[in-house]
């Protein structure tokens, strides 16, 4: 598919230009595509900012799906897919009547002036000092957007645009919760999937630990920690994690299985605890202590603490909680003292007391937990169609953000 400056507008040529990208940022050369930027940026400053102390224009537009031809020629696709397959290709790339994007324009006070669309972000620039690369090819992206967002505002302005976005945005573009145990109950998992191995009397000894204040600095600590002692307890979690651990001394094990970024933890003395506290108090980054590496949500770290009052050890990162669990479990029942970061929330997903985060189709879940903050989420998930079939009358959806309020009934509520 080519960019097209004079193409028609498509819902697949929108998408090709906003979302089949990574993150794209141009800087806007061509004197015509600054004067429809500029264009567009009068027309959007006809309303007030959509955010507090910033100058924001935020909203909703949408591009009609289309018919088929729209999307491609039959022709082109025949070889790899049969006619079935090409209409189930499209609509898995276009599942609604229409696709909806979140507009933004901002004037940065520092900074240059940008409109952003999907993953497509262009900067109009009042110095020509751009590290981005020059715009080509958005021309007709650009005139289109003068033409949506004028009707956009018309309607902010006569107060149908609130009604008409709620009324009219798919589910697939809103987030929800629905109560983990109500998952269970739908078949979509089950409680065995969420366990993972835990059993019920460990996940009453984990209880036990969180009534007894595991997720506060313990009052009783070690007398004093070496390289070498936190490296046996390493070892332990290893185990649990499954590593091949057999013939190879608790150092081996940290180089082979941690994240390996040790900052030098490794030269240390292993036998001398003024050594490895020293470097303890000194500043280190996370990875030193990653015992699982992974994602930013998905490791988990070992954190040896110290003060004058001696040691513990705290333990971070319950994505996965069958080892995280048993870590805890493991370690406390060596008389080791330790804080356990949300263990009272691990508690709460294991009996299925807390609510999983529905996040807009296409979103990247993993990271969106901190986006419902009226419920206790620790895990989410992107919508599916399915979901509604499996469990859609379970969950509850948030109110649409419009980013307008309707002037005419501001106090309506999706």
């Amino acid at each position: 598919m080519q960019d097209g400056d004079e193409q028609r507008m498509t819902a697949s040529l929108l998408k090709y230009l906003t979302k089949n990208r990574m993150h794209d940022e141009y800087c806007l050369k061509d004197p015509g595509d600054i004067e429809l930027f500029e264009e567009i940026e009068r027309i959007v400053r006809e309303l007030p900012s959509s955010e507090k102390n910033l100058d924001v224009r935020t909203l909703w537009i949408s591009i009609p799906r289309g018919p088929i031809e729209d999307f491609g020629d039959y022709e082109d696709y025949k070889e790899d897919y049969n006619y079935e397959e090409f209409v189930n290709l499209w609509k898995y790339e276009h599942p609604d009547e229409k696709d909806w994007y979140v507009f933004q324009y901002e004037k940065i006070p520092w900074g240059p002036r940008y409109v952003a669309l999907g993953n497509l972000g262009l900067f109009c620039e009042e110095e020509d000092k751009s590290f981005r690369d020059y715009s080509r090819g958005h021309t007709g992206l650009l005139k289109w957007l003068v033409d949506i967002l004028r009707e956009t505002v018309d309607s902010v302005k006569d107060g149908t645009y609130h009604d008409l976005v709620v009324s009219q945005l798919p589910m697939g573009y809103r987030k929800g919760v629905v109560k983990r145990s109500d998952i269970w109950k739908s078949g979509y998992w089950s409680r065995e999937d969420d366990l993972d191995g835990i059993t019920d009397e460990e996940i009453e000894r984990f209880i036990e630990l969180v009534d007894g204040g595991i997720e506060q600095e313990p009052k009783e600590k070690l007398e004093s920690m070496t390289l070498n002692d936190y490296l046996t307890l390493c070892s332990v979690c290893f185990r649990i994690f499954g590593r091949d651990i057999a013939d190879k001394s608790p150092a081996e094990q940290f180089k082979r299985f941690a994240d390996g970024r040790d900052e030098g933890l490794l030269e240390l003395d292993p036998d001398d605890p003024d050594a490895f506290r020293l470097f303890c108090k000194s500043s280190h980054s996370g990875h030193v202590w990653e015992i699982f590496p992974g994602h930013s949500y998905s490791r988990i770290h070992l954190y040896p603490h110290t003060d004058e009052n001696g040691w513990y050890l705290y333990l971070n990162g319950p994505f996965h909680r069958n080892h995280f669990v048993h870590i805890a479990l493991e370690l406390t029942s060596m008389g080791i003292p330790m804080k356990v970061y949300e263990a009272g929330k691990v508690v709460n997903a294991l009996n299925g007391e807390d609510y999983i985060g529905i996040m807009p189709r296409g979103s990247f879940p993993q990271y969106c937990s901190h986006l419902f903050s009226e419920h206790e989420v620790m895990d989410c998930l992107s919508f599916r169609e399915e979901m509604l079939e499996k469990f859609g009358d379970m969950i509850e959806w948030y109110a649409v953000n419009t980013f307008y309020p309707v002037i005419s009934d501001s106090s309506k509520k999706d």
